[in-house]
């Protein structure tokens, strides 16, 4: 048999053993498995074809739908890289809740100490003193490694580290800003007083 023709027998043979190779699957959330290529996997769907139409049009898969993708390769089918949409959920929400926990934590325990009554006194002072004031000190990232945090260890984690910071901050600017408020009312009150009793 010439070499030519041999070839162009076996070569639908050594297509059709390359594409079972290759095949990947697709475990739904509802229990069902798709055999196809993985053409796509994007942040919000999954795009494939079917093993059995390769050449054919691709259908896509929200995301929230798939439970599991196995993808093979030819080059590596002992060891198939594995993608789990639980998995990625799940880190999802424990991330979430350490963010929510940093918050509550910051709120509770975050006491900015001197904030309200420096920006208050100098604002008794001179109003535009306390304005002064209280800008710089709200500038000034808080000091959190004497709270009182019974959390504290959390803070090894950048996560939540970062949102107990974010949060202790906007605690110690509103302190800043009710220090002014209060200044500001005690000069209004302190003058109206003079004025009476300048009256008398």
């Amino acid at each position: 048999m010439p070499l030519l023709l041999k070839s162009i027998l076996l070569l639908p043979l050594y297509l059709l053993s390359t594409a079972v190779c290759a095949q990947d699957i697709i475990l739904t959330k509802s229990g069902n498995e798709i055999v196809g290529k993985v053409m796509r996997i994007g942040a919000d769907s999954v795009t494939y074809r079917y093993l059995s139409d390769v050449g054919g049009p691709a259908y896509t898969l929200p995301r929230q739908e798939v439970a599991h993708v196995k993808r093979m390769y030819a080059t590596q089918p002992a060891t198939p890289p594995e993608i789990s949409y639980e998995q990625e959920a799940l880190e999802l929400q424990e991330r979430q809740e350490l963010i929510l926990q940093a918050k509550l934590d910051a709120k509770a325990y975050y006491k900015g100490k001197g904030v309200f009554w420096t920006t208050m006194s100098s604002t008794i002072l001179s109003p535009l003193a306390g304005f002064a004031t209280g800008t710089v000190v709200s500038a000034v990232k808080p000091n959190v490694e004497t709270d009182d945090n019974p959390n504290h260890h959390l803070q090894k984690d950048p996560v939540y580290q970062k949102a107990y910071r974010e949060q202790a901050h906007r605690r110690k600017i509103g302190k800043a800003a009710a220090g002014f408020g209060a200044g500001v009312a005690m000069v209004s009150i302190l003058s109206i007083l003079a004025a009476n009793m300048g009256g008398i």
